[in-house]
């Protein structure tokens, strides 16, 4: 529900596998960081953007004009 969550989650990571000398890239979308991975982020910001984007266009048909 909150998408800067995910994104402190994934730039830890992203930080994590700059220092190991690996870098993200799509071999490392499932390396496990404290916890949480690359693509878990994606999951999040996808599912984020479906529901807010669906509580925009329900407040938008039901707040008044």
């Amino acid at each position: 529900m909150f998408p800067n969550i995910a994104m402190s989650l994934v730039t830890d990571v992203f930080v994590t596998l700059e220092n190991r000398g690996i870098g993200a890239n799509s071999k490392v979308y499932n390396e496990v960081v404290n916890n949480f991975t690359i693509w878990i982020a994606f999951r999040a910001f996808i599912i984020d953007f479906i529901l807010l984007f669906l509580i925009g266009l329900y407040l938008d048909n039901v707040l008044p004009k």
